[in-house]
């Protein structure tokens, strides 16, 4: 049987707003992305050579701090509140100097969205469990 090439839908976004962002000099980090770039595009990203970096928010999160961002625009939400809070997390990790700002784009009536308001409710169960909530 010939082996299958997968395509992934947020690397194939990310691609698409990758090219749209050209004028930025974008560094996109997607699932297939070779450590050996990997570690080039972060460390770019870290010296501020690009001001964009795109990647996904599971991608990203495999020992990746983000201390140089300034603004996160998330184009996907996880499917957990941890995974979401850790993946704003890392853009708080130490020597981050200055204010970030985190934000969730999401298309209305689409999976994510819904998936956004799953979490928000799970949130709400958990912090009232926790005692967090009034």
């Amino acid at each position: 049987m010939p082996s299958q090439q997968k395509t992934s839908t947020k690397g194939w976004a990310g691609k698409l707003i990758a090219a749209h962002c050209a004028r930025h000099g974008p560094l996109l980090l997607i699932g297939d992305t070779p450590q050996r770039v990997r570690d080039g595009i972060v460390r770019r990203f870290s010296e501020g050579t690009s001001r964009l970096l795109i990647t996904g928010i599971r991608v990203g999160g495999v020992g990746l701090n983000l201390q140089a961002a300034r603004r996160c625009i998330h184009l996907e939400t996880d499917w957990t509140p941890a995974g979401h809070a850790q993946a704003v997390a890392r853009l708080y990790r130490a020597g981050q100097a200055r204010p970030v700002h985190s934000s969730i784009l999401n298309v209305p009536r689409s999976v994510d969205a819904r998936v956004a308001e799953v979490l928000a409710r799970k949130r709400h169960v958990i912090n009232t469990v926790l005692g967090e909530v009034a």
